[in-house]
């Protein structure tokens, strides 16, 4: 893995669900792999896990109404 990406580099992005709840929870797995052959061909360069929340009634959870509309 690296700190930065050259510039002008091809990059592969690979994103995977590796969950989504109904109460709104969600996390993906994600990587990026360098692109082409050779030595650095193919082998990756960063990965992650994102979590996220997705809430059924974004006002309200941005008003602070009870739960967001989470269930």
């Amino acid at each position: 893995e690296v700190p930065a990406f050259a510039d002008g580099s091809v990059l592969h992005v690979h994103v995977h669900c590796a969950m989504q709840g109904e109460n709104g929870l969600g996390a993906f797995e994600c990587r990026i792999d360098a692109a082409g052959v050779g030595a650095a061909g193919g082998a990756t360069l960063a990965r992650a896990t994102v979590t996220v929340f997705q809430p059924k009634s974004v006002n309200d959870f941005l008003d602070g109404s009870s739960n967001g509309g989470v269930v």
